[in-house]
C-alpha cells in the first residue's frame, strides 16, 4: 500500500523533477472533518509515536524532568545520557537489565566521538532506553515482575493493550517492535481519536505528561530532531514526536483566550525516516490544507517556521514542488 500513495513534494532542477516522495498526510481539527491526501483507515504500525499512551499506561507518578526520557527517542547526547543516569538510579535498573538493542548514539557527533575513543555500543543508548528504563521503574512502583517487562503477557504490557485500545475506538494488532516491546498497528482516523481523547482529558496523569513534554523539547529528541526544532520553535504551543521509518505528529495547543480549536497532524513519508523530509511532508500538508480552507493561527505560525527552514532542506540548485503538480 505505501507504494501506492500520493505524492507530498518533488526536487526539480530547471522544471525537471529529480526526486519523488510520497506518503500519508492528514489534519485534523478538534471537533471538525478530518483533512488528508488518502484513505484515513489505512493502518500503520505507530513505533515511537505509540511512547505517550505507554507512558501513561505505566503510571509512574512523578513531573521531575528526567521522566521525560520515558516517552523520548534521544539522540544520546549528554543532556540525555545524564537524565538517563537519574532515571536508571529511580528504576534501580542499567544495562544488564534492558534488553534494547545495542546502539550507537543517535546524535553523529557523540556517535563519532565514541567510536575514535575505541568504546562499543550499549543498551543505553539505544533510542528507546528511556521507555525500558521508565518501564523497569513502573513495574518496581507496582509491584511486577521484572525479568518479563517486555513480554506481550505481562501485567504491564496489559495495562497499556487496555489503555491504548479503549482510547483508538478499534481493534489493534500488535507486534513487537524493533526495541523489542509490543507495539500497536492502527488506523490513521484511530491515531487521530487518540490525540483527541488525550487533549480532552482532564486526567491529572495527561496534565503531567504535557507539562513534561513541553517543558523537556530537547530532551524528547535532540538536536537537529525536527520535534524538538518545531517545539522550540512555537514554546508551549505544540507537541510534536517524532517515530522511525518516517513517522511524525503534531498537536497544536491553542491560547485558551483566543478561541482557536486545536488540530492533530499526521505525516508518514514511505521512503523512511529523514528530519527534513519530514518537514517538507508536514509543509505539503500544511498547504494542501491552506488550499481548501484557512489554517488556524498555530498551523499558519507553524506552516511559516517550516517554510523558513527551505534553505536547509532543499538541495542547492534545486527547486521545491508542492501538490498540486503540474
Amino acid at each position: 500500500m505505501l507504494h501506492r500513495l500520493p505524492t507530498l513534494f518533488m526536487f526539480a532542477r530547471s522544471g525537471v523533477p529529480e526526486v519523488s516522495v510520497q506518503g500519508m498526510v492528514a489534519l485534523r481539527e478538534s471537533g471538525g472533518a478530518t483533512f488528508s491526501n488518502a484513505a484515513t483507515s489505512m493502518p500503520f504500525v505507530t513505533r515511537s509515536l505509540l511512547k505517550p499512551w505507554q507512558f501513561l499506561a505505566a503510571d509512574v507518578g512523578s513531573r521531575d524532568a528526567y521522566w521525560a526520557m520515558g516517552f523520548a527517542s534521544h539522540s544520546a547526547e549528554p543532556a540525555h545520557i545524564d537524565a538517563l543516569k537519574i532515571l536508571s538510579e529511580r528504576s534501580g535498573a542499567g544495562e544488564a537489565d534492558l534488553i534494547c538493542p545495542r546502539s550507537w548514539p543517535l546524535d553523529p557527533m557523540a556517535s563519532v566521538a565514541m567510536r575514535m575513543r575505541g568504546e562499543s555500543q550499549t543498551r543505553l543508548l539505544h533510542p528507546c532506553s528511556g521507555k525500558h528504563l521508565m518501564m523497569l521503574a513502573a513495574c518496581r512502583h507496582h509491584d511486577f515482575p521484572l525479568k518479563t517487562y517486555f513480554s506481550p503477557d505481562h501485567p504491564l504490557q496489559k495495562k497499556v493493550y487496555n489503555l491504548v485500545g479503549r482510547e483508538a475506538g478499534e481493534r489493534l494488532e500488535w507486534f513487537t517492535d524493533s526495541c523489542g516491546l509490543p507495539v500497536a498497528a492502527m488506523s490513521v482516523d484511530g491515531y487521530l481519536g487518540l490525540w483527541e481523547k488525550l487533549a480532552r482529558s482532564n486526567d491529572p496523569r495527561v496534565a503531567d505528561l504535557k507539562s513534561l513534554w513541553l517543558a523537556n523539547p530537547r530532551l524528547i529528541g535532540g538536536i537537529k530532531r525536527l520535534d524538538s526544532d518545531l517545539m522550540e520553535a512555537l514554546p508551549g504551543r505544540i507537541l510534536a514526536k517524532e517515530g522511525a521509518d518516517g513517522l511524525l505528529a503534531i498537536h497544536t495547543i491553542p491560547d485558551g483566550s483566543s478561541g482557536e480549536v486545536s488540530a492533530t497532524c499526521f505525516v508518514k513519508v514511505s521512503a523512511g525516516y529523514n528530519p527534513a523530509h519530514l518537514g517538507l511532508a508536514l509543509l505539503s500538508l500544511l498547504q494542501q490544507k491552506a488550499r481548501s480552507g484557512s489554517l488556524t493561527k498555530t498551523l499558519q505560525d507553524l506552516c511559516d517556521y517550516l517554510k523558513s527552514c527551505q534553505e536547509e532542506w532543499v538541495p542547492r540548485d534545486q527547486s521545491l514542488m508542492l501538490p498540486p503538480f503540474a
